[in-house]
Parts: structure tokens; sequence; C-alpha cells
């Protein structure tokens, strides 16, 4: 269990809403106390654990790094496990769900209305337990739910959402109000983001020269990923949490997912 990224806790004392938000993955877990009366952000760890992190190690990670106990005005998860399946409204019956259930997984069937879509997924029981046990009052969303919350959707030339992980990735695509594709891969090299990306432009017909390509995640301006963006999209930019904060050298879309949690769950 590795420490990847961590935020020094600022004046926590004088929070006037103070509000947890968690991005809890397969291998990753993240966490930051945020204002949300100011919108700034306060504290953020992120840590990641290549065999797959555990309901125990997420427990250890909120006491020692003091979260766990803070009387919060929200707290908030967003699950970001693989699994996930879109399926539309129309014609879906909850007892069909069944064919998804695995062995030590919960299954949770949410709603997209904005969509007519249901994104249903599996979580892992034990986290799922002891997440509701600390935080009674938790509220809980699917990261690819949150990431279609921000998709702009309506471009004429199209939208591509990009969100870079250590080892995976996740995107959405949009034209004309239309979702074309949701979808998390994995990925050894930049170039296999690159062909996944060329691919969905040909499958869609979207065209580099006017599809907007919106990145966030674990990619900065001086990677190789981004270089080789610029080589084959003109219209690039960095998806910006909407939270603000001082004196750290990350970047700031480092966290935009994790953020995204907080714009989606009421």
């Amino acid at each position: 269990m590795k420490r990847v990224f961590q935020i020094e806790p600022v004046n926590l004392a004088g929070l006037i809403q103070p509000v947890l938000l968690m991005r809890a993955g397969e291998r990753h877990f993240a966490a930051a106390i945020a204002d949300q009366a100011t919108s700034q952000l306060h504290q953020l760890v992120y840590y990641y654990e290549e065999e797959g992190l555990t309901a125990e190690q997420v427990r250890e990670i909120l006491e020692q790094e003091g979260m766990a106990g803070l009387p919060f005005y929200k707290v908030k998860c967003g699950y970001d496990f693989p699994g996930q399946s879109l399926l539309s409204m129309a014609g879906y019956r909850q007892d069909e769900a069944g064919h998804w259930k695995q062995a030590g997984m919960l299954l949770i069937t949410e709603q997209l209305p904005e969509w007519q879509l249901y994104n249903i997924y599996p979580v892992p029981a034990e986290l799922h337990s002891v997440l509701n046990a600390r935080f009674p009052s938790i509220e809980f969303r699917n990261q690819f739910s949150a990431g279609l919350k921000q998709l702009d959707a309506a471009r004429s030339g199209g939208t591509i959402q990009l969100d870079i992980r250590h080892a995976d990735f996740a995107l959405w695509a949009a034209r004309d109000g239309k979702l074309l594709l949701s979808h998390s891969s994995e990925y050894q090299v930049p170039d296999d983001i690159i062909y996944y990306l060329l691919r969905i432009c040909r499958q869609f017909e979207l065209s580099q020269e006017e599809v907007q390509l919106e990145i966030s995640g674990l990619i900065d301006r001086d990677s190789s990923l981004y270089k080789e963006l610029y080589q084959y999209f003109l219209q690039i930019r960095f998806r910006e949490p909407s939270w603000k904060h001082a004196g750290t050298d990350y970047p700031a879309h480092f966290f935009t997912s994790l953020n995204d949690i907080n714009q989606c769950v009421s």
C-alpha cells in the first residue's frame, strides 16, 4: 500500500461545512476533505496498491490520516470498480440484474435519468459494509455516472472526456446530445491510449480537428502522452476541479474525478 499523493491538512478546525470525499477502486483509494461553503480543498491523500486494496486497508487509511472521526457535514464516496454496465431504461427489468452478480460483490443499480439509462455495477460487499458502518449518512455514486454528469454532450463536433489512472483509463464520448461510448481499459504505454482514441474517432466519425478532448487524471504537460495527443488532436484542454487549493505543486486536474463526486451527489 503506497501513498502516491498527499496534500497536508490546512486549518481543519476552521471549516464551515466539512465534506469528506472518497474514491474507491480495485487498486486505488483517494480521500479529500473540502469545505462545501468555500469550495476550498484542505486535505487529500491518494493510495495505490498493485495487488488490490482491501476493506481493512481502506479502514486503516482513514484512521491514520485522521479522517475517520471528524464531524463531517457530508460524506460521499465514488465507486470505481470494473464491471459496470449501462442499460436503457426502456424495457429494463430489475430481476434481470442477477446475471451480473459475483461472489463477494454487492450489485448496485443507479438511475441516470438525463441519459435514460441504468448503471449496474459491482462493489466489494465488505468495503461497502465498512464505509456504511463508519459513516451512517454516507452517499454513494458510481465514478462513471459522475463522469457522465460532467460530460459536455451538446457539441456538434463531439466531446471525448478522458481520465488517466496509474495503469488504466476511463473515457466518455458524446455528440449532438447523444452518448456514444462509456468505457474503461488498462494500458501499458501511451500508444495504447492513442490507438483507442483514434479508433473511437473512426468508429463514430469524429473529426480529430473538431472533437473536444477533455483530459484529467495522472497526466501533465511534460509527459510523452500529452505531447503525443497534440500530434493527433487540435482541441485539447485539462478538465479542472471546482475546488481551490493553495500551496501544492500537484496539477489540479490530477484530482478532478474525485471532485466530480462532490458535483453530482446531492
